[in-house]
């Protein structure tokens, strides 16, 4: 068997640690050397010349640094009885039994976070493979633009949201492809349209023409709305950019917000952009519902 020596209470007086059982006696130096003698292994204790010399010890068979005092009965016990093992007090029972009973609700509730981590694993991965293969069903299936000599073709590029205390405005950026004259009397119409609702935006026809002229029939322009322009509503064709940029800005709260949205990612929103918000504005949920829309539109190379 194996003890330890970890307290010596006076001359002749020692707290004795059994190794098997965890129980604690004391005992004589004269106690010690008959447990050595019947074989037992007793750390603390050694020869020194022709003397015994006993050091204090710690559980774990370490010399010990700072001296401590163990609440033990000062009894001696005799080496016959300690070899027998020396058993637990009913206060030690006790506190082993409720010790164990906490490292079992632990390693109960430690299994319990591994099962759950492992599931929300399975569903993030199953997620991620859910949008990886709707991403590539989208970029089979999208539509390509038509562009038409007669029409002009609308490319959305951003949007821009401005709040005050009161009142919300969206700006919506395009650029405009005009071919023929045909094309810019249809803008020179939406103009008028947008006019009626007070929206409206200037067209000068007499320069877009003058400039399709010297564009030979390749007339770039940009738009800023204070609306969306749809193909129900007008005689365009209408597409989404391959980089979409969306723009908030809050000048009553001071908050702002942008992010670029790929079409190489499906104009799919970052993680840790769904989790950002500010004050009542959610943009996970903002952005997120752009992508839904975003990928209904053509697109054009």
């Amino acid at each position: 068997m194996q003890f330890s020596v970890i307290e010596k209470k006076s001359n002749d007086l020692y707290v004795i640690y059994d190794m098997q059982t965890g129980g604690k006696c004391c005992c004589s130096l004269y106690t010690l050397r008959q447990l050595q003698n019947m074989g037992n292994t007793v750390y603390g204790l050694h020869l020194d010349r022709t003397r015994n010399v006993v050091q204090e010890m710690t559980k774990e068979e370490k010399i010990r640094v700072k001296h401590t005092v163990y609440s033990v009965d000062e009894t001696k016990r005799s080496a016959t009885t300690i070899s027998k093992g020396i058993p637990l007090t009913k206060e030690e029972k006790k506190k082993l039994k409720e010790k164990q009973e906490l490292q079992k609700e632990e390693e109960k509730k430690k299994q319990q976070y591994l099962l759950e981590k492992k599931k929300l694993e399975v569903l993030r991965l199953q997620e991620e493979r859910d949008k990886e293969k709707e991403l590539s069903k989208w970029k089979k299936n999208r539509k390509r633009a038509k562009i038409y000599k007669t029409k002009p073709l609308f490319i959305l590029t951003s949007i821009s949201e401005k709040a005050s205390e009161y009142d919300t405005t969206e700006t919506y950026t395009y650029t405009v492809y005009l071919h023929s004259p045909t094309s810019i009397r249809v803008l020179t119409q939406i103009s008028k349209e947008f006019s009626r609702a007070g929206k409206g935006f200037y067209v000068d026809s007499k320069e877009l023409n003058n400039l399709l002229k010297s564009t030979r029939g390749n007339l770039t322009i940009q738009l800023r709305l204070q609306d969306c322009v749809t193909e129900e509503l007008y005689p365009i064709s209408l597409a989404v950019a391959s980089e979409f940029s969306y723009f908030y800005m809050n000048y009553y709260t001071d908050e702002r917000y942008s992010i670029k949205l790929k079409a190489s990612d499906g104009y799919t929103v970052p993680e840790k952009c769904k989790e950002y918000s500010t004050g009542s504005v959610a943009y996970g949920d903002v952005l997120s519902s752009y992508t839904n829309w975003l990928r209904k539109l053509p697109y054009v190379y």
